[in-house]
């Protein structure tokens, strides 16, 4: 058969995909991971410095080998790769910006991540995705380079004591932030005419509680550690519609004892309790509640979470050790909605709620209590949930 000459160029080593505009050569270094982009440079002559103004910036530690011997020297070469890239990036505005250490195989010096957060944010991009592994501290004073940030994920990061005041000033068109195992003891709030999904996740707060105005809001998401300072208020939020707290990482009750102290406080209980509350002001439309179990609760305000019932004897035996006084076992959501000090608030546009994994208490009361402040509620999803009656020991 003979071949026309129409298509010999496609058998005569003619780079058909260097003749692609530069915007869709761009978009196939999109999909690529910093090294790999890197190393299109060696495809032609047309790809040789096409990478200097690729939009997309994904650096990770995982895309390199670990297979040096020396850490120190491993760790070097990709401290030396990323200044490269970056001081060579030749583009003014970047698209995305991700910088992802595992610490777990690299150590790299606590100058590095600072200096590149600085040195990408001066491309003034439009997403910053930050995984450290370690905490590390935010530098200061970077709004200039923060103006078109639409997306913030802060991953394993120390914040500095003026994000917030970046958050609401800096940061004009910022519609997504997420905070994951990060410290956020030097927020005060988060405040946003723009953001409309908030995702916190796992987070320590060692100050004061946080609040949170942002009027643009419409997703709201939290995870907390069981025992952590879930210190979070909702004081604006309008134009919310889904919400979800999720409690994770329930310790066994063996350890709360030489966890917590002879008297492990009820801060957390207290915070959920407010948080809650202060949803009542927003048009918050679904509810998922996750994670909530059955406690033990002491007439001093202690608690600890309830063993299984092959360990209740058990536990028994040990708070009587502990404590003289009695106490109660019933379910985290019932203490929460039930307490008088604590009453549960109108969800006045409530239409869907779901509990996952929680405890429903003494003939369904927490139900009965969301039933009686939910007017309009339309859907009612009951996931894994245990009903059981309250009683007295």
């Amino acid at each position: 058969m003979e071949i026309s000459s129409e298509h010999n160029g496609a058998y005569s080593g003619r780079d058909w995909l260097s003749d692609l505009p530069d915007c869709l050569l761009h978009t196939i270094l999109s999909r690529l991971k910093a090294r790999q982009v890197v190393q299109t440079c060696l495809l032609s002559q047309r790809w040789r410095h096409l990478w200097l103004d690729a939009p997309y910036l994904d650096i990770d530690t995982q895309d390199f080998p670990i297979s040096y011997k020396r850490w120190r020297m491993r760790s070097r070469w990709f401290e030396d790769f990323v200044d490269n890239l970056l001081f060579h990036h030749s583009t003014r505005l970047l698209h995305t910006l991700r910088l992802g250490i595992d610490v777990n195989n690299y150590k790299v010096d606590d100058r590095c991540m600072p200096r590149w957060i600085r040195r990408g944010l001066d491309c003034a991009p439009a997403v910053l995705i930050v995984h450290h592994g370690t905490l590390i501290t935010l530098p200061p004073g970077a709004s200039s380079g923060t103006r078109r940030l639409t997306k913030l994920c802060l991953d394993q990061v120390t914040l500095h004591r003026d994000l917030d005041q970046q958050i609401a000033t800096g940061m004009p068109v910022l519609e997504d932030l997420s905070f994951r195992n990060s410290d956020l003891g030097a927020l005060s709030c988060i405040t946003s005419g723009t953001l409309k999904n908030l995702s916190i996740d796992c987070c320590q707060n060692t100050g004061s509680s946080i609040a949170i105005a942002a009027p643009r809001l419409a997703s709201l998401r939290f995870t907390i550690l069981f025992y952590n300072h879930a210190g979070f208020i909702v004081a604006e939020a309008p134009s919310l519609v889904e919400a979800s707290i999720r409690l994770v990482k329930k310790p066994h009750w063996k350890l709360c004892h030489w966890k917590l102290g002879s008297k492990p406080d009820m801060r957390m209980l207290r915070d959920l309790s407010k948080l809650l509350g202060s949803l009542r002001g927003s048009t918050v439309r679904s509810l998922k509640l996750t994670g909530f179990p059955k406690l033990l609760v002491g007439e001093k305000d202690v608690m600890f979470p309830v063993p299984h019932t092959d360990g209740l004897r058990e536990a028994e035996h040990m708070w009587d050790a502990m404590h003289s006084d009695k106490f109660v076992i019933c379910p985290m959501l019932h203490w929460i909605l039930e307490e008088e000090r604590h009453r549960l608030p109108l969800f006045g546009n409530l239409r869907t709620l779901t509990l996952d994994n929680c405890q429903a208490g003494d003939k369904i009361q927490v139900l009965r209590c969301f039933l009686h402040n939910t007017p309009v509620l339309e859907m009612l999803t009951l996931n894994n949930c245990k009903v059981y009656s309250t009683f007295v020991i």
